[in-house]
């Protein structure tokens, strides 16, 4: 780490979206920092637009126009089959975090967001694209990709036992992880984090041999591996084909069978799919793999049967109090609902998180509170909307008062119609409901949209015609004539 240099200005790679391969860029664009992302607005608009959509295909075309950076490095290029010496300059004691919504059904980003900000060594967290959290972590000095993964891998395991938080496991386990370019109006920055040092390392897995029968024949093993291949479905045929190769690949590493007869083999039963020449691809690539761990006979008798058993998680539940275990026995209360019962979860959650950090247990109230519409606040828009369904709209020009001016009376009405719709009863949307009504009243007078009383004055008062000065604008801007425009001065 450079000195002196704070961990919100250390440099970053920045990468575009390549849209020929439908991919981000291999070498990175230019250099940013944290804390110039994390505070800029200009990609807000296009964020919150994607915020808005509901649909999830949509909203990953719409993230295609956002760019991307690499929080914990400074890159040199991401091409693949390439080491990380090659890939990064320099490695920052940073970790990157993720916490989508779908992965956490229930929680209230809001009322995490504040808790996990009290963090001792939280160095930012702000609101990802999709309404998620995604943060920062201060590590000890000296990172490598291997103490990086260690380090993730103890918070994994700190958020989902004890918290009930569950990490993306695609971003923050390597430094040269990218992500998604974000807004959010007030960040969380921390100048001088405390270091997390945690590390978790799992033990390996245990092997379960299922098999009953030693198989000993090198005859049967192309059979063995094309019966791998013909189980596979619509949904698992390229892993399962892979898998095969690979297998095959560590036989012909040992020469206890030919290449090849085995790729026939599987190009037999891969040619009836979709895709043949991917097929082809995955199996090449699977059989390069394979030769490079050879399957011998005294080492790996049965390959095709073994599994391996997950490690238990471990969840810590919150402790009851005798009283109230006594409570619910008198007064069971009804079956909550499965969404309700996640939520609970959840909360109970963001308790034992307070417990642990030793903070006090305060109400969180939301940040917008919202109060509901009266009876009387509701606007009449079925009636507007039945008015001018009924009548004709004309294309001259219509004058709502002295000074304003109607071009396109149909484009005019439709985007106000939409407005009012969405917003019925809303304070802030209140002159599009007036301007609607103003312009009833003037159709109702007059259909042509021109009001007569403009031109003669009313009895008993003393007006001038005085010769509006966007009159001749309007001439050369829409390029018709639209007779004289009067506006009426008292005298």
């Amino acid at each position: 780490m450079e000195a002196n240099t704070p961990l919100l200005d250390l440099p970053i790679s920045f990468f575009e979206f390549d849209h020929h391969r439908n991919t981000f860029a291999n070498a990175p664009a230019q250099q940013t920092t944290l804390r110039r992302i994390v505070t800029t607005r200009y990609y807000r608009s296009t964020i919150e637009a994607i915020r808005a959509e509901v649909d999830p295909a949509k909203q990953d075309e719409m993230k295609k126009q956002l760019p991307a950076i690499s929080p914990v490095a400074l890159l040199n290029h991401r091409k693949r089959d390439t080491t990380f010496a090659e890939k990064i300059i320099r490695q920052h004691p940073l970790l990157m975090g993720d916490i989508d919504v779908k992965d956490n059904l229930g929680v209230e980003m809001a009322r995490l967001k504040y808790h996990l900000c009290r963090l001792p060594y939280l160095l930012l967290c702000a609101y990802s694209v999709r309404g998620g959290l995604w943060f920062v972590i201060r590590l000890p000095e000296q990172q490598t990709p291997d103490t990086l993964a260690a380090h993730f891998r103890y918070l994994q395991k700190l958020f989902g036992e004890r918290f009930g938080i569950h990490l993306d496991p695609t971003k923050g386990g390597n430094p040269t992880h990218l992500r998604f370019v974000s807004y959010d109006g007030e960040p969380y920055l921390n100048e001088c984090p405390a270091v997390m040092s945690g590390t978790y390392t799992p033990p390996p897995p245990k092997p379960i041999y299922t098999r009953t029968a030693r198989q000993t024949d090198d005859n049967q093993i192309l059979s063995w591996v094309v019966r791998l291949v013909q189980k596979a479905g619509p949904g698992d045929r390229h892993s399962l084909l892979l898998k095969a190769a690979r297998l095959a690949g560590g036989y012909i590493g040992a020469g206890r069978l030919d290449e090849e007869t085995a790729i026939y083999g599987l190009e037999t039963i891969a040619s009836k799919w979709p895709m043949f020449a991917k097929s082809q691809n995955t199996i090449r690539d699977g059989i390069r793999y394979g030769i490079a761990a050879p399957i011998y006979a005294e080492s790996y008798e049965r390959p095709l049967e073994v599994r391996f058993r997950p490690e238990p998680v471990k969840v810590v539940r919150p402790q009851v109090q005798p009283e109230q275990r006594t409570d619910e026995v008198k007064t069971p209360s009804p079956k909550p609902q499965p969404e309700q019962s996640q939520r609970q979860t959840h909360l109970k959650a963001l308790e034992n998180l307070k417990e642990a950090l030793g903070l006090e247990i305060i109400s969180v109230k939301p940040l917008v509170e919202e109060k509901p519409l009266l009876k009387s606040d509701i606007w009449n828009v079925t009636g507007l909307e039945e008015f001018f369904a009924a009548r004709p709209l004309h294309n001259g020009p219509v004058y709502l008062d002295g000074h304003s001016l109607i071009t396109d009376l149909g484009q005019f009405v439709d985007a106000h119609m939409r407005f009012i719709r969405a917003n019925n009863g809303r304070k802030a949307f209140r002159p599009y409901y007036d301007r609607l009504q103003l312009v009833r009243r003037i159709l109702e007078k007059e259909p042509n949209g021109y009001p007569k009383e403009w031109d003669e004055p009313a009895e008993g008062q003393q007006y001038r015609k005085v010769e509006s000065l966007n009159a001749k604008e309007y001439t050369q801007r829409f390029n018709t004539n639209p007779g004289q425009v009067f506006r009426l001065q008292q005298v």
